[in-house]
């Protein structure tokens, strides 16, 4: 069973981090990239550690370079040298570009001529008389064009989405679509599943809403909100109905072109402690 580079910890071959320290252990032949700040290791893609937050940069997410340890005279001889691949396409590469580059040319004669057939119509009233300046009537101007929405506003619509999803996902008991809400890099995916399923098997979830309190920008491809649930669920066993407000910190992580939730920290204590 392979072990954590970090702690030393076993685990199962494809589970994606620690069970005791929360490292990274996917994709072993890139090297251990490790947080300068908590010490983990991290993917080699990551802009944000996924334990405490930090940013990580190429300089200091570099990756660690352990001491070359001199083979012992009992050793196994060295490996034969690996052969060098074959530098040419394969058929199967070279007929897949030439049916690509086809395509293409078809797409870009479809472009052109879709694009020359306004120009031609837009020609035809240049041939008539222009009428008289004296005849000529004034031109109403039309309604006003409402303005492009900000970047905020774009980062605060992909975060509701998300959120509605996660609420449909909760109130349906959808664990694919309630999974699918959450970061590739979330930490400990596997127990969030597994508690989310045992939640579900204790209490029904009878509505939910949210406030999105604060968004914001943590570079191009994070953001930091503050939300804020109101949630009324009912004891399967006992029948009895509760209601709560729970209100978190969410980091979220932009992946395939949507908003996933990457790590959560509850503040409601702490907003009780204010009050």
């Amino acid at each position: 069973m392979p072990q954590c580079p970090k702690c030393k910890a076993p685990y199962e071959v494809g589970q994606r981090y620690c069970e005791q320290c929360d490292s990274y252990l996917l994709h072993p032949e890139e090297g251990d990239y490790l947080c300068p700040q908590c010490g983990i290791r991290v993917s080699s893609n990551q802009e944000i550690c996924h334990k405490c937050n930090a940013k990580l940069s190429k300089d200091t997410a570099a990756p660690s370079q352990a001491p070359e340890t001199p083979a012992s005279p009992t050793s196994e001889p060295p490996p034969a040298p690996a052969i060098p691949p074959k530098t040419g396409l394969p058929p199967w590469a070279l007929g897949a570009l030439i049916g690509a580059a086809f395509v293409i040319i078809i797409l870009l004669g479809l472009l052109l001529r879709q694009g020359a057939a306004p120009t031609k119509e837009a020609e035809k009233p240049a041939t008539e008389a222009a009428p008289s300046s004296a005849a000529a009537t004034p031109v109403t101007p039309g309604p006003e064009r409402p303005a492009a929405p900000t970047p905020e506003a774009s980062l605060a619509d992909g975060v509701r989405k998300t959120l509605s999803t996660l609420r449909e996902a909760q109130l349906k008991n959808d664990i694919i679509l309630f999974m699918s809400c959450y970061s590739y890099l979330y930490s400990s995916l596997d127990r969030k599943r597994q508690k989310t399923l045992a939640d579900w098997k204790d209490f029904d979830f009878l509505d939910m809403n949210f406030i999105l309190d604060e968004v914001k920008p943590m570079g191009p491809d994070n953001a930091m909100a503050r939300v804020t649930w109101t949630m009324q669920v009912q004891n399967r066993k006992s029948r009895q109905f509760d209601s709560f407000t729970q209100v978190y910190q969410v980091i979220l992580a932009k992946e395939l072109g949507k908003w996933r939730i990457r790590t959560i920290n509850d503040l409601t204590d702490e907003e009780s402690g204010k009050e």
